[in-house]
């Protein structure tokens, strides 16, 4: 089954599956540890395999093998990077380690991300990365310069986001970063727009209202509900 396959299956899934109320997803995170039934109630699914993910009893693993020839060469590719960075979740669980399990697994191949009850990471005093509500590639620096004007004029903006996409890690912006230039003209850095976004609002370098528009005008794709949280 293709990863498309798997995305069209998960939404469907989604769709017909609902997490419980805010109110019940606030008295699981009050709960010392939690087991298969709470980890059902907060993500509205039921026992079985999702995307490269495999939930029963005793908590969730990675159900696929990367050595399956029946999958592409890329596919096996993506597989091998999941199983470098999975953090398997046993049952019963704390909170917390609940939520760590989820941050870590967030995007995995895009198929396997499983929804969340609202209330859950409110009354744990968390809330989502930004890289849960992206969803799309990243895009070069002319791109995010062209989406954000933090400075008037197009010269002044663009001199203001050299300056600190040259020195990401001094202004903060080295999570934004998805990959760094080369030198000379056509091969610039790429960033992701919505970790770009938050760093804007968190650093007061534009009202959240300016971002939000920019994001929805440039950035489409991306769900700026995240954004209002900030």
């Amino acid at each position: 089954m293709s990863p498309q396959t798997l995305a069209a299956k998960l939404r469907t899934i989604a769709a017909t599956h609902e997490p419980t109320s805010a109110t019940r997803a606030s008295e699981i995170a009050g709960m010392e540890r939690f087991g298969v039934l709470e980890f059902l109630e907060l993500t509205g699914i039921e026992l079985g395999s999702y995307g490269i993910y495999k939930v029963d009893n005793d908590g969730v693993r990675l159900a696929l093998s990367a050595d399956d020839l029946t999958f592409t060469g890329h596919e096996r590719i993506d597989l091998r990077k999941a199983c470098d960075k999975l953090r398997n979740l046993d049952f019963p669980c704390s909170p917390e380690e609940f939520c760590d399990w989820y941050e870590t697994t967030l995007g995995e191949n895009r198929v396997s991300d499983f929804p969340l009850a609202t209330g859950f990471l409110t009354a744990l005093g968390r809330r989502l990365p930004p890289r849960a509500t992206s969803g799309i590639a990243p895009v070069p620096s002319t791109k995010i310069m062209e989406a954000f004007q933090v400075k008037p004029g197009t010269v002044r903006n663009r001199l203001w986001w050299s300056e600190r996409m040259r020195s990401a890690k001094k202004y903060g912006l080295l999570n934004a970063r998805a990959s760094q230039g080369g030198r000379g003209r056509g091969k610039p850095s790429y960033w992701h727009s919505i970790v770009i976004a938050v760093w804007l609002i968190e650093k007061n370098h534009l009202t959240k209202d300016k971002v939000i528009h920019a994001v929805s005008s440039h950035f489409p794709e991306c769900d700026t509900d995240y954004l209002q949280d900030i």
